[in-house]
């Protein structure tokens, strides 16, 4: 039997439960969907902020770099839509408002 002074006490990292973090097959929640984009969008000093979803459509706000950009339209479409329709259920088009 081993001595009790050099047994090591194992560290638990407790992973998040399923219901809070995604839903059945795989996708993931609105919150959730939008923290990963800020991050994608962090990397090229832009951000999104989540303003209303309702009956499939998720209207959102382009801010810091993306706020104003020429290429703000193509990011909304296809890093922004392509991400919440593949991810979210229920989510059918994404709008920008100012």
């Amino acid at each position: 039997m081993k001595n009790p002074k050099t047994i090591k006490k194992a560290v638990v990292i407790k992973k998040p439960t399923a219901k809070k973090s995604r839903v059945a097959g795989g996708s993931v929640t609105l919150k959730i969907a939008i923290a990963a984009l800020k991050k994608a969008l962090a990397t090229h000093g832009g951000d999104v902020e989540l303003v209303s979803f309702s009956r499939g459509t998720v209207k959102v706000r382009l801010q810091g770099a993306c706020s104003g950009c020429p290429m703000a339209a193509m990011t909304l479409r296809d890093t922004v839509e392509r991400y919440l329709v593949a991810k979210v259920p229920g989510v059918k088009r994404v709008v920008a408002v100012e």
